[in-house]
């Protein structure tokens, strides 16, 4: 008898992985329509899920025969690893799959996507010519030649854009695990662009707070597409507040519950202004790099079969 997985976000999953899993399972997708989530998942073996559900022993309690869970990402935060420690479920996640994941390239360039834009005062200026307004000179923008850029954590995202930084002839420092922290203050200090690209644990909880944004330059550029719990994000919005010439872009806001902080809301509020560039959690979201991390895993889920 085939074990049965169900798919809880199946909106743009592969076909080919779809196909693979079918061949191997008895494959269901959830649906609102067919009642609660909870009734859904409680007699699968396992399951498939991106980041929109948190996977916690609120929602797996009922589970009994749940043995994996498949999770296309390399963060696993929406995860209760602990829970499911304790019940022999097993991740089956991009986590320290480093070979497989020089190919897949959408976080990198997203996260250089953050960088031209907020230099070059991209999205704001393309607001104001939607209002059929034509004033470049509201819009003065910044180069990266020659800018000091300083990349704070040196993974798999982290190489790619010293790549980047070095085809537009930046000035780099990089700061990873290894190094002493005195060179992260040297770096904030130092660095006219700083892109945080690290992995969230409890030494890099709120590794970004005041002691380091105090020793910024009067022009300031924060790039964040690591987790939002790397930066306190109270501090953070204090430093905006202050200094008109600090800008920040992330894709990722602190969530409680699944509902933004009060921290992330006055964040989005103060987006208005050009300082501030927010995307949704999209860096890794192209559809080239979903089909093929899903591919990926389809085919080692299916070993066991």
């Amino acid at each position: 008898m085939k074990k049965k997985i169900i798919n809880l976000e199946p909106k743009y999953f592969s076909d080919n992985a779809k196909k693979i899993l079918i061949k191997y399972f008895k494959y269901i997708e959830y649906s609102r329509s067919a009642g609660n989530i909870k009734n859904q998942i409680q007699d699968v073996d396992i399951i498939i899920s991106r980041f929109k559900y948190k996977l916690d022993k609120n929602l797996l309690l009922n589970s009994k025969k749940l043995k994996y869970i498949i999770s296309a990402s390399t963060g696993l935060d929406h995860i209760d690893l602990d829970y499911i420690k304790r019940h022999n479920i097993r991740v089956l996640s991009l986590k320290n799959q480093f070979q497989f994941l020089k190919k897949i390239k959408s976080s990198s360039e997203h996260t250089w996507a953050l960088l031209l834009s907020l230099l070059k005062n991209i999205p704001k200026s393309f607001d104001s010519v939607k209002e059929l307004k034509w004033n470049r000179y509201k819009f003065l923008n910044n180069n990266l030649y020659n800018k000091k850029i300083g990349i704070v954590g040196l993974g798999r995202n982290g190489r790619n854009i010293k790549k980047y930084a070095e085809s537009f002839d930046m000035k780099i420092t990089t700061f990873d695990k290894k190094d002493k922290k005195y060179k992260l203050n040297k770096i904030f200090e130092n660095c006219d662009v700083v892109v945080l690209t690290i992995e969230l644990n409890d030494k890099t909880k709120n590794i970004i707070n005041s002691e380091l944004l105090d020793l910024v330059k009067k022009n300031f550029y924060l790039i964040n597409t690591s987790r939002a719990e790397i930066i306190n994000q109270n501090h953070l919005i204090k430093k905006i507040k202050k200094n008109k010439n600090f800008y920040f872009a992330t894709d990722f806001l602190k969530f409680s519950s699944n509902s933004l902080t009060d921290s992330s809301k006055k964040l989005i509020k103060m987006s208005k202004s050009n300082q501030i560039l927010i995307t949704p959690h999209i860096a890794g979201a192209s559809l080239e790099s979903w089909n093929l991390c899903e591919e990926y895993l389809a085919k080692k889920i299916a070993k066991y079969a």
